[in-house]
Order: C-alpha cells, then structure tokens, then sequence
C-alpha cells in the first residue's frame, strides 16, 4: 500500500473519531465552562491509524490534498512562500449557510496533520480540532485535542471565510482566523513580499502618509534604516554597536544610513541629508524595543497586493488592501504603491493612501512618537 493510501487512512481515521465524539460530555451544553475536553478515543484512534507513517514529503502532502478533495474534504493548502488558501471551500461555504451540518478542515504540513471538524449540535455551533504529529523517531503522536464554541462565522468579500473560536478581547489570540477561499496570484504576492511586507505599517509612515518623488511629505527615511539595510547587507540591524544618544536613540554613521536608504529612492546627496538630519557625520535613529509594541497596542496588519498596472516610464502601481482579521475587514485600509524596477532591484516612486485614513496606524515619525 502507496504512503498516500496510508495517510488517507489516517485522515479518514481522524474523521471517524471526530464524527464519532461522544454528545455527553461534561459541560457541552455550556462550552464556555469546558473550552478544552480531552478524548481517549480520539487520540487512540489516531495512534492506531498512524503506526506505519513518518514524516512525508512534498509529493505525499500534494497526493493527500488530492485524495481529501476527490472525497469531498476541504483542504488547507499552504507554500512557504504563499498564503494558505482552502481548497475545495464548498463544504465549509455549506455549513456556513446552515445547509450542511457540519464542514471537515484537513491540513497536512511537514510533520503534523491538523483537522478543524465544525459541526452543529442543537442550536450552537462547535469545532473539535485535534493535531498528530511524528516525533524523531518517526513514531506519530497527539499533540492536542480540543472542543472549541464556535462564536462567530462571517463571510467577507466573498472570498474570505473568519471565524471566531475564542471569546473576544482575549489578548493571547487574534478575535478572528480565516481562510482565504481563493489562491493567491504569485507574481502580485512575490510583489508584495518584496516591496511591501519587507517594511510594512509598524513605527514606519512609508505607506501610512501621501508622498512622491520631489515633494516628499512627512516620509521619515531614517525610521527605515532597520527595514532597508538588511536588504543590503543581509544581516539585522544591531543597534547595540551604535554610540547611545539621548534616551533611547542611537547615532548612525551617515554613510551606513545612506548605504541602505539611497538605494531605494531617487534622491540628491543634500536632500537625502535634509530629510535625515545628517549632523557631525552621524544620523540619529531611535530603534524599537518590546515595550514599544506594548505601549503602541496596533491590531495585525497583513497587506495584499490586487493588482499592478505598468507604466510607459517601466513604473509599477501596486494597489495593495491591508487586511485586519481583528475586525474581519480585507480592506482595513488600501493605498497605492509607485515602483520603480532597477538593475539590482526595484527604488519607491510614490505611496497614496486611498481608503480608510481613520483605521490608519501612528504615521508620525519616531522623532514625533519618542521625543529624546
């Protein structure tokens, strides 16, 4: 028997014991009192199934996927270099609409097989999860059950599915999860990875205020210092060699903040100068620490570029919507993106903000937020 029969058995195994849970636990007609219930049968039933399998590989994974779809399973399909997206979203879209009573959520990644089980008992809806994975020696093993209320599913856009498993405010999870229920472009994501995620929205206005090439606005360039120079250099930024400054700045040498931002922008030696206070042959920057992100309490920020349009001039325009799970929104906010592609890689033309200024982070410089 192939490897890919074996983890269809494992699969349908998992099934069978979730499909199987018994209706008489303690607690399940309050599943806040009992967010957590442990199941013998469940974690025997996997072992049993599991006894001949080992970590799989790629070709095992895309095998599996395929047999779960051909049986009418969804599947969560993840790259390391794309989002996840559900394959076969019409069972869960089912359950979503009260027109199935329950939805299966199977996902095998590396050396761990997870299934989300949604289901409907009397008028609350619930989702068992359980997850297996395989040690070193190739021995699988549960890692965790769990019964879960489910306490809220909304369709967004039509192309996003967010859940919510845990009671809302709770600061050791995100409100929402989701599955994206379409595959990603991977040129539009490779532009996204590259240009946007690389800097992103966190003590950095690079795309939280209006500026272009010559009438720079309120960009602060050097808050970009640790974004752009592991670019260069492929190597974090260690403030700790910097001479310390007043409170928590640091001084840069001109030449290093120079080094990384340059690149990135067509801009003169003496405006580069201007916009970062070079003085004495240094730049005063102001890293950021763990408490800052405390203080500064942002929701998750996941942007998504949906569309670029090429220019005579060889410039791109990347539209990007940042999503907010939090909120359950996918245009939390949207700006625009001017490119401009290089020899060695690609310099910023332009940001317009062109949605949601009200649910913009601090766009302020760090010179604005932490006054030394």
């Amino acid at each position: 028997m192939t490897k890919p029969r074996f983890l269809l058995i494992l699969a349908a195994a998992l099934l069978c014991a979730v499909l199987l849970w018994p209706r008489t636990l303690p607690g399940w007609e309050r599943p806040e009192a009992a967010p957590i219930l442990q199941s013998r049968q469940l974690h025997r039933s996997l072992r049993q199934a599991a006894q001949c399998l080992s970590p799989v590989s790629q070709g095992d994974q895309d095998a599996l996927e395929a047999l779960l779809i051909q049986q009418g399973f969804s599947t969560l399909d993840t790259c390391d270099q794309m989002p996840a997206y559900l394959a076969n979203p019409q069972p869960l879209l089912r359950f979503y609409a009260g027109e199935a009573p329950s939805a299966t959520v199977f996902q095998l990644a590396g050396s761990s097989l997870s299934c989300l089980h949604f289901f409907t008992q009397g008028r609350e809806r619930f989702c068992l999860t359980a997850l297996v994975e395989w040690d070193r020696s190739g021995s699988p093993f549960v890692r965790e059950t769990q019964l879960l209320p489910l306490y809220d599913m909304e369709l967004v856009q039509e192309n996003t599915l967010y859940y919510r498993l845990y009671p809302a405010g709770d600061p050791h999870y995100i409100d929402y999860a989701y599955f994206r229920l379409t595959p990603p472009d991977p040129d539009l994501e490779a532009l996204c990875s590259q240009c946007i995620q690389s800097v992103g929205y966190r003590f950095v206005n690079l795309f939280l205020c209006d500026w272009e090439e010559g009438h720079w606005g309120k960009l602060s360039l050097p808050d970009l210092f640790e974004y752009l120079s592991p670019l260069e250099t492929g190597q974090p930024v260690d403030f700790s060699v910097y001479p310390a400054a007043a409170g928590d700045w640091v001084q840069v040498p001109q030449g290093q903040m120079a080094a990384a931002l340059s690149p990135y922008f067509q801009m003169d030696e003496e405006t580069l100068a201007q916009r970062c206070g070079f003085r004495d042959g240094y730049c005063l920057w102001r890293p950021i620490h763990g408490n800052d992100l405390t203080v500064w309490e942002l929701p998750l920020y996941l942007p998504e570029v949906t569309a670029c349009q090429t220019h005579p001039d060889g410039t791109k325009t990347l539209r990007v919507q940042v999503r907010c799970p939090e909120y359950k929104r996918n245009d939390y906010f949207t700006h625009e993106v001017t490119i401009r592609p290089t020899e060695t890689g690609f310099q910023y033309v332009s940001n317009r903000i062109t949605s949601g200024w009200e649910h913009l982070p601090p766009s302020a410089s760090r010179a604005e937020l932490f006054p030394a």
